[in-house]
């Protein structure tokens, strides 16, 4: 439950760039019953340890039976928000974002499936017996979560570039018009430009290709190994990150030589 928790902590700020959604709105109002619920549980349970008294006993089922549901409340509320920023990366390609969603999709399902079964529970050992679903599931959960978050992560930078890439190619395309006006020196400048643009752009496809494939096949057999994982990823995504702002200088620096022909 602690590993929880934390996980929920360290997630909690995760980058979102409207922060008016619906769903990011509904997350953070769901984080904030989870705590006040989470308080009334631990308060319940220590009375429950110290007492072991029948009414105390009753009082510590309900608290956690509220403090479960809301729990999977809280992470289906998470995954939602995961899933609607999926949508609205389209700089990623379609049928990966839909596999993502899917599996986004089958973490609901379960969590449903649990909160089902814990609101039919009796007593507390019923209500601590409906949850080993979602707690042998945990690791599988942070995969996938994590593995969303470098996707989206990822995709932030893809749009920027797809929009680079759109800029380049129209400059491109003008050079037969431009290319008249401009003296054996500068259409010679203007061809080194390009050419470092381009190399750029090849570091950064080839980059991003293995990239996408290193975050569908990321395995981890613990949550130290998956931190390890994601942050190596992260690295490499802030270096992809890097061959954009170059390539972008670069661009300036053609687009500011091609305002002036001699």
């Amino acid at each position: 439950m602690l590993a929880f928790i934390i996980f929920l902590l360290l997630f909690h700020p995760f980058s979102v760039s409207a922060a008016s959604d619906t769903s990011y709105k509904d997350y953070l109002y769901q984080y904030d019953i989870y705590r006040q619920v989470q308080t009334e549980y631990q308060t319940a349970k220590t009375s429950y340890e110290k007492f072991k008294s029948l009414s105390s006993e009753t009082t510590a089922t309900d608290a956690t039976r509220r403090f479960l549901t809301q729990r999977n409340i809280l992470v289906r509320t998470y995954i939602l928000v995961l899933k609607d920023k999926l949508s609205q990366q389209t700089s990623l390609d379609a049928g990966m974002r839909q596999q993502f969603q899917d599996t986004l999709q089958s973490e609901i399902t379960l969590l449903n499936d649990d909160i089902q079964s814990i609101a039919s529970t009796q007593t507390l050992g019923d209500v601590l017996n409906a949850t080993t679903s979602f707690d042998t599931h945990y690791s599988a959960f942070q995969l996938t979560v994590t593995k969303t978050q470098l996707l989206l992560s990822l995709g932030r930078v893809h749009a920027v570039y797809l929009k680079f890439v759109s800029l380049i190619n129209s400059i491109q395309s003008l050079k037969p018009l431009y290319e008249p006006y401009l003296s054996p020196q500068k259409l010679h400048t203007v061809n080194q430009w390009i050419t470092q643009i381009t190399d750029k752009k090849t570091q950064y496809d080839d980059t991003y290709a293995s990239l996408m494939d290193s975050i569908q096949r990321i395995k981890a057999y613990d949550a130290s190994d998956l931190e390890r994982q994601s942050t190596e990823i992260s690295k490499q995504i802030t270096q992809l990150n890097g061959y954009m702002t170059s390539a972008s200088s670069y661009l300036v620096e053609l687009s500011d030589m091609l305002k002036y022909t001699e």
